[in-house]
């Protein structure tokens, strides 16, 4: 064989060498980008606006906004922190399950981040998805499984009149302990017989509520914390804490 030879398959071998790294580095490449953008974000605020908003939407901006607070949940499962900020007044129809550590839901008018407006955020009285596969029916909600910060600013909420015969009445079901803030915005009933409650701490999981230029309706009282009637004393409970003395 010639020098020539040799030295052109020496070529062509370091071609191909060259060839395979550079396949090789381009996958290592694409497989770090894929993980990159398939890691979950530690905060996302997500919109809704339930007159001009898509659900298939990615809800990053107001006019990106969801239509439903139901798929604002739905996006955000194990989002450690997330912000809903609410365009108008909504009505959550299934019961959610989230993984979040810090949740605010705030109203919003979509134009000056510093303004907020009052919305109101309701409850269907028998969720959608209800009821689970073991036969376990409840009003719609949220299922809170990691210790929480709940935040409500300029939010309102109206407990659902939820029937006696569903099997768990309540609307937030606290599994690790929550501290409930909510700071300007009423707290109501749609019926004061409603058999529904809005916190149910399951296996004497630690809960606070505090409250800053909140009304609370006659309609509500006795239906905020599990095991407290109207206008008892939370801190009868070993497990609740709250600035106010009569729920």
């Amino acid at each position: 064989m010639s020098l020539t030879e040799d030295i052109a398959q020496l070529v062509a071998r370091t071609n191909t060498l060259l060839a395979t790294f550079e396949a090789k580095e381009a996958a290592i490449n694409n497989a770090v980008q894929s993980a990159i953008n398939g890691a979950g974000s530690l905060y996302r605020e997500v919109w809704v606006d339930p007159v001009k908003g898509n659900d298939a939407n990615t809800g990053l901006s107001p006019s990106a906004a969801f239509l439903t607070i139901d798929r604002a949940f739905e996006a955000t499962p194990h989002v450690p922190s997330v912000t809903i900020s609410l365009l108008g007044d909504v009505t959550i129809r299934k019961k959610h399950t989230t993984f979040s550590s810090a949740i605010t839901i705030r109203g919003m008018d979509g134009v000056n981040d510093q303004k907020r407006v009052l919305r109101t955020v309701s409850f269907s009285p028998t969720a959608s998805n209800s009821p689970n596969i073991y036969g376990n029916s409840y009003p719609a909600g949220v299922e809170l499984q990691s210790r929480v910060g709940l935040r409500l600013d300029y939010v309102s909420l109206i407990i659902p009149d939820t029937p006696s015969t569903v099997t768990n009445t309540n609307v937030f079901g606290v599994h690790y302990g929550m501290a409930f803030i909510m700071a300007y915005g009423t707290l109501s009933a749609e019926k004061a017989t409603t058999s529904a409650v809005l916190f149910q701490p399951w296996w004497a999981a630690p809960l606070e509520v505090w409250c800053s230029n909140v009304a609370i309706a006659d309609s509500a009282r006795g239906h905020i914390l599990s095991g407290v009637a109207a206008n008892a004393n939370p801190h009868l409970i070993a497990n609740y804490r709250s600035n106010l003395t009569a729920l």
